[in-house]
């Protein structure tokens, strides 16, 4: 290795022509037989220009060598080192302090001076690279674009990306050490600095969570950029997340209006073969007498067709509750009269299914439309019928709630995943098991629940049904005040006699 040449370095070469021009100055004004008041002036003038131009060490060099002139050719005995009178003492020591002081105050200014152009670079280069990334096309790779944009508008050797979720690491440009240093610090948790290479290396923090890691090869003035290129990184991976998941929920709600436009379009293309099937069943019982077996056919096509027609209406009207904000119209309905009657038409397509209601003797009296009331609990009923194994028991639990009326249905099968529980209301959604396993369209429980919270009341899942196996929803509507029911009753039996 070659040792520094220490005649062209920069603070040898200032100390050189500081001397220099302090000797020049001294000889011309010994020349020109000048005083000592005036030649004062001219070095501590010299003093001052080597103090802006140069470093600390030759501006005070320079005012040493400056003293040292005064002291040789200007004071009495001149050419030599001696002072005869204690006054020009004083004033060699107040010319030398001056120029300390201006010296050090130059210095200070030099030092502040460079301070601010480094802030001032460091901000435009800054308001750059986050102009560009605000200006990042959608659909970017926002990490690769994040760490070409800091590496060009920087000059970085390289820009590193670890993400803390997935382990792996992006990096744009050539660093050595620059990715397992970025990787260790994210699982260390702390910021490092690395002089020696060149590394700087910062952790992100989300929320209060660590997200990752960012370092940099080769940045300069490390402790004025490092902060805010974090935050602009995370700055700009929030915005990233923001966007894609506004443009997925506007993707969802579109498909969502799809869906149900096709739910729509399909159930009233159904209606018309529907109408035409039951009649032509009933059209084959009045061409003739029919054989027990032909007779047999006939009522089954009947009954499918009735059912299928059910289901179609069923289906037209989940959509247009969908679409459309439900007025349920309200009156004193039995909810115990209401739930045995559409207990009774499920247990014909029970499919060997055990259907018990279990009430108590006192009627309980309810506001409730009873078209959206047979709805509700017809929904809850047939995921009853689909969710659960042949032949397994459903019960259907009819009671008081505090002032609310509450109608239980509980099946007996595999119980909904913890995991599933919170999101079996939501529009279209079916569950892992029932996407396997069931067909439908995933509005039913969306339905139903709207159908509750219009009334006024809830739709629930239990989540620590006593049964065991077993899943329970609990549909609960307003009750009738007793004392107005009882007043109603009243009346009625007075009128009827």
């Amino acid at each position: 290795m070659r040792a520094p040449n220490l005649l062209s370095h920069p603070v040898f070469v200032r100390l050189l022509i500081g001397t220099s021009a302090d000797a020049l100055l001294a000889l011309i004004c010994y020349r020109l037989d000048l005083n000592l008041a005036t030649t004062s002036l001219l070095f501590l003038l010299a003093v001052v220009v080597q103090a802006l131009g140069g470093g600390v060490a030759s501006s005070l060099l320079a005012s040493t060598v400056a003293a040292g002139f005064l002291d040789f050719f200007f004071v009495p005995p001149v050419l030599t080192w001696r002072i005869a009178d204690p006054f020009n003492e004083v004033a060699l020591v107040a010319f030398l302090t001056t120029s300390l002081v201006i010296t050090s105050l130059a210095s200070k200014a030099r030092a502040a001076a460079r301070r601010a152009e480094r802030r001032r670079l460091a901000l435009e280069r800054l308001y750059q690279a986050s102009q560009r990334l605000l200006w990042m096309p959608p659909g970017a790779d926002v990490v690769r674009t994040l760490l070409q944009t800091f590496r060009e508008v920087f000059g970085l050797q390289a820009a590193c990306f670890f993400d803390g979720t997935t382990a792996e690491f992006q990096i744009d440009g050539q660093s050595a050490g620059l990715a397992e240093a970025t990787r260790q610090a994210y699982i260390a948790g702390i910021n490092r600095n690395q002089p020696e290479a060149a590394l700087t290396v910062r952790c992100l923090h989300h929320a209060g969570r660590p997200m990752g890691a960012i370092g940099f090869a080769g940045l300069r003035d490390a402790g004025l950029t490092a902060g805010p290129l974090v935050t602009l990184t995370i700055a700009t991976l929030d915005r990233a997340l923001a966007y894609h998941a506004a443009s997925q929920a506007t993707a969802e709600a579109q498909a969502e209006v799809f869906r149900a436009a096709v739910l729509d379009g399909f159930a009233h293309e159904f209606k018309t073969p529907l109408a035409v099937i039951a009649t032509a069943a009933g059209a084959i019982r009045e061409t003739g007498p029919l054989t027990g077996q032909q007779e047999e056919m006939a009522e089954t096509i009947e009954e499918q067709a009735h059912r299928l027609g059910s289901l179609t209406t069923r289906l037209l009207r989940n959509a247009e509750i969908d679409r459309e904000q439900i007025k349920p119209h309200l009156k004193e309905a039995h909810v115990g009269a209401l739930t045995a009657q559409l207990v009774e038409r499920y247990a014909c397509q029970s499919n060997g299914h055990r259907i018990q209601v279990e009430s108590g003797g006192e009627p309980i009296m309810a506001m409730a439309d009873e078209e959206l009331f047979g709805l509700a609990l017809g929904q809850l009923l047939d995921n009853a019928l689909k969710y659960s194994r042949p032949g397994a028991a459903i019960v259907v639990t009819v009671g008081r709630q505090r002032q609310a009326a509450r109608v239980r249905v509980w099946n007996q099968g595999a119980s909904i995943a913890a995991s599933e529980r919170h999101r079996i209301f939501d529009r279209f959604y079916r569950g892992v098991d029932g996407e396997r396993s069931v067909t439908g369209s995933g509005l039913g429980l969306y339905i139903a629940r709207k159908i509750a919270c219009a009334h006024g009341g809830a739709l629930v899942l239990e989540h620590d049904a006593p049964e065991a196996e077993g899943t329970a929803f609990c549909l609960t509507l307003p009750l009738v005040e007793r004392e107005a029911y009882l007043d109603n009753t009243v009346d009625q039996l007075a009128g009827s006699r």
